[in-house]
Protein backbone atom coordinates (compact mmCIF):
# COMPACT_ATOMS: atom_id res chain seq x y z
CA UNK A 1 0.00 0.00 0.00
CA UNK A 2 1.30 3.44 -0.97
CA UNK A 3 0.13 6.51 1.67
CA UNK A 4 1.28 9.93 0.35
CA UNK A 5 -0.38 12.38 2.99
CA UNK A 6 0.15 15.93 1.20
CA UNK A 7 1.12 17.08 4.97
CA UNK A 8 3.84 17.23 7.44
CA UNK A 9 4.35 14.32 9.51
CA UNK A 10 5.13 15.74 12.49
CA UNK A 11 3.32 15.96 15.36
CA UNK A 12 2.16 19.53 15.22
CA UNK A 13 0.95 18.91 11.14
CA UNK A 14 -1.24 15.68 12.66
CA UNK A 15 -2.85 18.28 15.46
CA UNK A 16 -3.70 20.61 12.82
CA UNK A 17 -5.35 18.02 10.76
CA UNK A 18 -7.64 16.97 13.75
CA UNK A 19 -9.06 20.99 14.09
CA UNK A 20 -9.34 21.90 10.41
CA UNK A 21 -11.69 20.25 7.90
CA UNK A 22 -9.96 17.25 6.11
CA UNK A 23 -10.47 16.78 2.31
CA UNK A 24 -9.22 13.19 1.11
CA UNK A 25 -8.17 13.03 -2.83
CA UNK A 26 -8.09 9.92 -4.80
CA UNK A 27 -7.00 10.01 -8.26
CA UNK A 28 -4.12 7.43 -10.14
CA UNK A 29 -2.82 10.95 -11.93
CA UNK A 30 0.16 12.03 -10.17
CA UNK A 31 0.23 15.23 -12.09
CA UNK A 32 -3.22 16.20 -10.93
CA UNK A 33 -2.90 15.60 -7.22
CA UNK A 34 0.07 17.50 -7.19
CA UNK A 35 -1.85 20.58 -8.66
CA UNK A 36 -5.28 19.64 -6.92
CA UNK A 37 -3.41 19.94 -3.74
CA UNK A 38 -1.48 22.76 -4.00
CA UNK A 39 -4.88 24.22 -5.01
CA UNK A 40 -6.14 22.97 -1.63
CA UNK A 41 -3.75 24.18 0.24
CA UNK A 42 -4.10 27.60 -0.33
CA UNK A 43 -7.58 27.21 1.15
CA UNK A 44 -7.55 28.60 4.94
CA UNK A 45 -8.44 25.64 7.19
CA UNK A 46 -8.34 23.23 4.62
CA UNK A 47 -6.05 19.97 5.43
CA UNK A 48 -5.80 18.19 2.20
CA UNK A 49 -4.75 14.11 2.31
CA UNK A 50 -3.74 12.68 -1.30
CA UNK A 51 -3.56 8.68 -2.01
CA UNK A 52 -3.58 7.08 -5.43
CA UNK A 53 -6.47 4.89 -4.96
CA UNK A 54 -9.22 3.46 -2.79
CA UNK A 55 -7.79 0.53 -1.91
CA UNK A 56 -5.61 3.23 0.07
CA UNK A 57 -8.77 5.07 1.77
CA UNK A 58 -10.56 2.07 2.67
CA UNK A 59 -7.27 0.81 4.18
CA UNK A 60 -7.45 4.31 6.50
CA UNK A 61 -11.22 4.06 8.04
CA UNK A 62 -10.73 6.85 9.82
CA UNK A 63 -10.64 8.94 6.50
CA UNK A 64 -14.64 7.83 6.59
CA UNK A 65 -15.64 9.21 9.05
CA UNK A 66 -17.14 12.54 10.00
CA UNK A 67 -13.95 14.19 10.78
CA UNK A 68 -13.84 13.79 6.66
CA UNK A 69 -15.43 17.40 5.20
CA UNK A 70 -15.77 15.87 1.52
CA UNK A 71 -14.20 12.91 -0.61
CA UNK A 72 -13.06 14.14 -4.15
CA UNK A 73 -13.17 10.43 -5.93
CA UNK A 74 -11.98 9.94 -9.53
CA UNK A 75 -14.89 9.14 -11.58
CA UNK A 76 -13.89 5.54 -13.31
CA UNK A 77 -12.58 4.51 -9.62
CA UNK A 78 -16.21 5.50 -8.36
CA UNK A 79 -17.98 3.20 -10.97
CA UNK A 80 -16.12 -0.18 -10.04
CA UNK A 81 -16.57 0.14 -6.75
CA UNK A 82 -17.47 -3.63 -5.28
CA UNK A 83 -21.33 -3.49 -3.64
CA UNK A 84 -19.82 -3.58 -0.38
CA UNK A 85 -17.82 -0.67 -0.82
CA UNK A 86 -20.50 1.42 -2.28
CA UNK A 87 -21.92 0.89 1.14
CA UNK A 88 -19.61 2.01 2.81
CA UNK A 89 -19.28 5.12 1.19
CA UNK A 90 -23.00 5.75 1.24
CA UNK A 91 -23.43 4.90 4.98
CA UNK A 92 -20.43 7.55 5.90
CA UNK A 93 -22.68 10.26 4.23
CA UNK A 94 -19.31 12.48 3.11
CA UNK A 95 -20.20 14.23 0.11
CA UNK A 96 -18.24 13.27 -3.03
CA UNK A 97 -17.56 15.40 -5.78
CA UNK A 98 -16.16 12.82 -9.08
CA UNK A 99 -13.34 13.92 -10.73
CA UNK A 100 -13.52 12.84 -14.68
CA UNK A 101 -16.49 11.88 -16.66
CA UNK A 102 -20.18 11.00 -15.24
CA UNK A 103 -20.25 8.26 -17.97
CA UNK A 104 -17.09 5.65 -17.81
CA UNK A 105 -17.44 3.27 -20.89
CA UNK A 106 -15.89 -0.42 -19.85
CA UNK A 107 -14.92 -3.37 -21.73
CA UNK A 108 -16.70 -5.18 -24.68
CA UNK A 109 -19.11 -1.42 -25.33
CA UNK A 110 -20.41 -1.43 -21.72
CA UNK A 111 -21.61 1.60 -20.26
CA UNK A 112 -21.29 2.12 -16.32
CA UNK A 113 -22.05 5.00 -14.00
CA UNK A 114 -21.77 6.09 -10.52
CA UNK A 115 -24.93 8.17 -10.52
CA UNK A 116 -26.10 5.82 -8.00
CA UNK A 117 -24.47 7.26 -5.01
CA UNK A 118 -26.71 9.69 -3.39
CA UNK A 119 -23.57 11.29 -1.43
CA UNK A 120 -22.08 11.85 -4.97
CA UNK A 121 -23.23 15.56 -5.06
CA UNK A 122 -21.33 16.71 -8.24
CA UNK A 123 -18.92 16.05 -11.22
CA UNK A 124 -16.51 17.58 -12.92
CA UNK A 125 -14.71 17.33 -15.73
CA UNK A 126 -10.64 17.45 -14.03
CA UNK A 127 -9.43 17.66 -17.57
CA UNK A 128 -11.29 21.09 -18.34
CA UNK A 129 -9.17 24.23 -18.06
CA UNK A 130 -12.22 25.43 -15.12
CA UNK A 131 -11.74 21.74 -13.47
CA UNK A 132 -9.60 23.01 -10.83
CA UNK A 133 -11.65 25.89 -10.29
CA UNK A 134 -14.75 23.84 -10.11
CA UNK A 135 -12.67 21.65 -7.67
CA UNK A 136 -11.86 24.65 -5.12
CA UNK A 137 -15.40 26.00 -5.40
CA UNK A 138 -16.98 22.80 -4.76
CA UNK A 139 -14.56 22.45 -1.42
CA UNK A 140 -15.44 25.81 -0.50
CA UNK A 141 -18.94 25.13 -0.90
CA UNK A 142 -19.19 22.34 1.83
CA UNK A 143 -17.23 24.58 4.22
CA UNK A 144 -19.23 27.32 3.48
CA UNK A 145 -23.01 24.76 4.04
CA UNK A 146 -21.62 24.05 7.60
CA UNK A 147 -22.86 27.38 8.28
CA UNK A 148 -25.77 27.57 6.80
CA UNK A 149 -29.32 26.06 8.41
CA UNK A 150 -32.00 25.61 6.04
CA UNK A 151 -35.77 25.64 7.32
CA UNK A 152 -37.91 22.51 5.61
CA UNK A 153 -41.69 23.44 5.97
CA UNK A 154 -42.83 19.97 3.86
CA UNK A 155 -45.66 17.45 4.67
CA UNK A 156 -44.37 13.74 6.15
CA UNK A 157 -43.51 11.59 3.53
CA UNK A 158 -41.24 9.40 2.16
CA UNK A 159 -40.26 12.35 -0.48
CA UNK A 160 -39.19 14.62 2.79
CA UNK A 161 -37.12 12.07 3.85
CA UNK A 162 -35.16 11.87 0.74
CA UNK A 163 -35.09 16.04 0.43
CA UNK A 164 -33.38 16.02 4.26
CA UNK A 165 -30.80 13.12 3.34
CA UNK A 166 -30.20 15.50 0.83
CA UNK A 167 -29.61 18.38 2.26
CA UNK A 168 -27.42 16.81 5.25
CA UNK A 169 -25.63 15.03 2.78
CA UNK A 170 -24.48 18.70 1.63
CA UNK A 171 -23.75 19.79 5.29
CA UNK A 172 -26.48 21.86 5.86
CA UNK A 173 -28.03 22.57 8.82
CA UNK A 174 -31.52 21.51 8.72
CA UNK A 175 -34.76 22.27 10.98
CA UNK A 176 -38.54 20.93 9.67
CA UNK A 177 -41.24 22.37 10.96
CA UNK A 178 -45.25 21.27 11.01
CA UNK A 179 -46.90 24.22 10.54
CA UNK A 180 -46.08 28.13 9.57
CA UNK A 181 -46.33 29.92 13.41
CA UNK A 182 -43.38 27.30 14.14
CA UNK A 183 -41.47 28.27 10.85
CA UNK A 184 -42.36 32.70 12.00
CA UNK A 185 -40.91 31.87 15.36
CA UNK A 186 -37.80 29.96 13.86
CA UNK A 187 -36.78 33.26 11.82
CA UNK A 188 -37.73 35.64 14.31
CA UNK A 189 -35.48 34.15 17.08
CA UNK A 190 -32.50 32.61 14.89
CA UNK A 191 -31.20 34.73 12.04
CA UNK A 192 -28.76 31.72 10.79
CA UNK A 193 -31.87 30.03 8.95
CA UNK A 194 -31.24 31.66 5.33
CA UNK A 195 -32.94 29.01 3.11
CA UNK A 196 -36.11 27.48 3.10
CA UNK A 197 -38.00 24.69 1.09
CA UNK A 198 -41.95 24.60 0.87
CA UNK A 199 -43.94 21.71 -0.38
CA UNK A 200 -47.19 22.19 -2.45
CA UNK A 201 -48.71 22.28 1.34
CA UNK A 202 -48.47 22.65 4.77
CA UNK A 203 -51.57 21.09 7.01
CA UNK A 204 -54.33 23.11 5.70
CA UNK A 205 -52.63 25.77 3.65
CA UNK A 206 -51.11 25.50 0.27
CA UNK A 207 -47.75 26.43 -0.57
CA UNK A 208 -48.61 29.46 -2.03
CA UNK A 209 -49.69 30.85 1.52
CA UNK A 210 -47.22 29.35 2.94
CA UNK A 211 -44.71 31.39 1.10
CA UNK A 212 -46.66 35.06 0.90
CA UNK A 213 -46.74 34.14 4.85
CA UNK A 214 -42.85 34.16 5.22
CA UNK A 215 -42.51 36.96 2.74
CA UNK A 216 -44.63 38.80 4.76
CA UNK A 217 -42.07 39.15 7.21
CA UNK A 218 -38.67 38.27 5.54
CA UNK A 219 -37.77 39.78 2.18
CA UNK A 220 -35.67 38.42 -0.62
CA UNK A 221 -32.88 40.03 1.35
CA UNK A 222 -32.76 37.94 4.51
CA UNK A 223 -34.38 34.71 3.24
CA UNK A 224 -34.22 32.53 -0.33
CA UNK A 225 -37.04 30.25 -0.76
CA UNK A 226 -37.34 27.19 -2.88
CA UNK A 227 -40.85 25.89 -3.50
CA UNK A 228 -41.45 22.12 -4.72
CA UNK A 229 -44.38 21.07 -6.75
CA UNK A 230 -45.86 17.86 -7.76
CA UNK A 231 -44.61 16.61 -11.36
CA UNK A 232 -46.15 18.40 -14.35
CA UNK A 233 -48.29 20.91 -11.52
CA UNK A 234 -46.61 24.10 -13.74
CA UNK A 235 -49.78 26.39 -11.93
CA UNK A 236 -48.53 25.87 -8.43
CA UNK A 237 -44.77 26.71 -10.08
CA UNK A 238 -45.69 29.47 -11.15
CA UNK A 239 -47.61 30.38 -8.18
CA UNK A 240 -44.42 29.82 -6.16
CA UNK A 241 -42.41 32.47 -7.85
CA UNK A 242 -45.41 34.66 -8.02
CA UNK A 243 -46.02 34.31 -4.45
CA UNK A 244 -42.32 34.85 -3.44
CA UNK A 245 -39.96 31.95 -4.04
CA UNK A 246 -36.64 32.55 -5.56
CA UNK A 247 -36.72 29.52 -7.76
CA UNK A 248 -38.97 25.95 -7.67
CA UNK A 249 -38.49 22.26 -8.24
CA UNK A 250 -40.62 19.43 -9.63
CA UNK A 251 -41.22 16.26 -7.32
CA UNK A 252 -39.70 13.53 -7.77
CA UNK A 253 -36.49 15.33 -9.10
CA UNK A 254 -33.08 14.20 -9.96
CA UNK A 255 -30.49 14.32 -7.59
CA UNK A 256 -28.03 16.10 -9.63
CA UNK A 257 -30.60 19.41 -10.75
CA UNK A 258 -32.20 19.37 -7.00
CA UNK A 259 -28.20 20.26 -6.33
CA UNK A 260 -27.91 22.54 -8.66
CA UNK A 261 -30.60 24.78 -7.89
CA UNK A 262 -29.27 24.55 -3.95
CA UNK A 263 -26.17 25.42 -4.64
CA UNK A 264 -27.59 28.65 -7.12
CA UNK A 265 -29.96 29.57 -4.35
CA UNK A 266 -26.55 29.08 -1.67
CA UNK A 267 -24.52 31.61 -3.90
CA UNK A 268 -27.29 34.22 -4.09
CA UNK A 269 -27.24 33.54 -0.32
CA UNK A 270 -23.10 34.43 -0.42
CA UNK A 271 -23.45 37.06 -2.36
CA UNK A 272 -26.34 38.83 -0.51
CA UNK A 273 -24.34 38.31 2.32
CA UNK A 274 -21.16 39.53 1.36
CA UNK A 275 -22.76 43.02 0.17
CA UNK A 276 -24.77 43.07 3.19
CA UNK A 277 -21.61 42.70 5.40
CA UNK A 278 -20.07 45.53 3.63
CA UNK A 279 -22.58 47.90 4.04
CA UNK A 280 -23.81 46.93 7.95
CA UNK A 281 -20.37 46.12 9.36
CA UNK A 282 -18.16 48.69 11.51
CA UNK A 283 -14.60 48.41 9.11
CA UNK A 284 -12.39 48.89 12.51
CA UNK A 285 -14.58 46.41 14.52
CA UNK A 286 -16.04 44.03 12.29
CA UNK A 287 -18.53 44.34 14.96
CA UNK A 288 -22.56 45.42 13.06
CA UNK A 289 -22.83 49.14 12.57
CA UNK A 290 -25.68 51.88 13.29
CA UNK A 291 -27.56 50.99 10.59
CA UNK A 292 -27.84 47.41 11.30
CA UNK A 293 -29.03 48.33 14.68
CA UNK A 294 -32.32 50.10 13.62
CA UNK A 295 -32.99 47.82 10.60
CA UNK A 296 -32.86 44.95 12.68
CA UNK A 297 -34.09 46.61 15.44
CA UNK A 298 -37.31 48.09 13.88
CA UNK A 299 -37.88 44.42 12.72
CA UNK A 300 -37.65 42.59 16.22
CA UNK A 301 -39.87 45.35 18.01
CA UNK A 302 -42.73 44.41 15.54
CA UNK A 303 -42.25 40.70 16.23
CA UNK A 304 -42.46 41.65 20.29
CA UNK A 305 -45.17 43.99 19.18
CA UNK A 306 -47.00 40.90 18.28
CA UNK A 307 -45.98 39.26 20.82
CA UNK A 308 -43.84 36.90 19.63
CA UNK A 309 -40.42 37.65 21.35
CA UNK A 310 -39.69 39.59 24.46
CA UNK A 311 -36.92 42.45 23.79
CA UNK A 312 -34.48 43.94 26.15
CA UNK A 313 -31.84 46.77 25.31
CA UNK A 314 -28.67 47.73 26.75
CA UNK A 315 -26.37 50.45 26.02
CA UNK A 316 -21.98 50.50 26.46
CA UNK A 317 -19.87 53.05 27.22
CA UNK A 318 -16.03 52.47 27.65
CA UNK A 319 -14.90 54.92 31.04
CA UNK A 320 -11.95 57.12 30.15
CA UNK A 321 -11.42 56.46 26.72
CA UNK A 322 -10.37 59.80 25.62
CA UNK A 323 -7.38 59.95 28.01
CA UNK A 324 -6.36 56.67 26.41
CA UNK A 325 -6.34 58.75 23.37
CA UNK A 326 -4.74 61.93 24.24
CA UNK A 327 -1.84 59.61 26.73
CA UNK A 328 -1.83 56.94 24.29
CA UNK A 329 -2.36 58.14 20.63
CA UNK A 330 -5.52 56.72 18.46
CA UNK A 331 -3.99 53.48 17.36
CA UNK A 332 -4.39 52.44 21.08
CA UNK A 333 -7.42 53.79 21.71
CA UNK A 334 -8.71 51.63 18.11
CA UNK A 335 -6.63 48.53 19.99
CA UNK A 336 -8.66 49.43 22.89
CA UNK A 337 -12.26 49.74 20.79
CA UNK A 338 -11.10 46.23 18.96
CA UNK A 339 -10.47 44.23 22.57
CA UNK A 340 -13.98 45.29 23.86
CA UNK A 341 -15.87 44.54 20.50
CA UNK A 342 -14.39 40.77 20.75
CA UNK A 343 -15.30 41.01 24.42
CA UNK A 344 -18.98 41.73 23.70
CA UNK A 345 -18.89 39.71 20.77
CA UNK A 346 -18.32 36.59 22.80
CA UNK A 347 -20.56 37.42 25.89
CA UNK A 348 -23.66 37.81 23.95
CA UNK A 349 -25.54 34.88 21.77
CA UNK A 350 -25.99 34.29 18.22
CA UNK A 351 -29.36 35.58 18.57
CA UNK A 352 -28.46 39.02 20.10
CA UNK A 353 -27.27 42.06 17.78
CA UNK A 354 -24.16 43.67 19.52
CA UNK A 355 -23.48 46.90 17.39
CA UNK A 356 -20.91 49.89 17.89
CA UNK A 357 -23.27 52.96 17.19
CA UNK A 358 -20.30 55.69 17.08
CA UNK A 359 -17.21 56.14 18.84
CA UNK A 360 -16.79 54.19 22.15
CA UNK A 361 -20.29 53.89 22.19
CA UNK A 362 -21.84 50.45 21.84
CA UNK A 363 -25.47 48.99 21.73
CA UNK A 364 -26.93 45.77 22.43
CA UNK A 365 -30.80 44.19 21.28
CA UNK A 366 -31.15 40.63 23.46
CA UNK A 367 -34.02 38.71 22.49
CA UNK A 368 -35.62 36.73 25.09
CA UNK A 369 -33.68 37.08 28.06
Amino acid sequence: MTLKPAITQNEDAQAAVAVTHRVVLVDDSAWFRKLAIRELHAIEGIAAVEVSDLDDLFANEHWLTESTMCLLIEESQLALLTCERKKRLVQSGIPILGLGHSVVVRGQGLIQTSVDIPNRVDVIDRDSPAGLFRLVEFVNRIRDNQRQRVLVLYPETEERERLLQLLRVYRFGVQVVSCIAEALRLLDDRRDFRIAVVGSHLGAMSGEEVIRCLRSSHDHESLAILGLSEMGDWSTAQGFLKSGANDFLMVPFPVEEFYCRVINIARSVDMIDRLTNAATRDHLTGMHNRRFLFDVGNKLYASMQRGQIALSVAMVDIDHFKAINDTFGHEAGNVVLRRVADILGKRFRKTDVVARIGGEEFAILMVNM
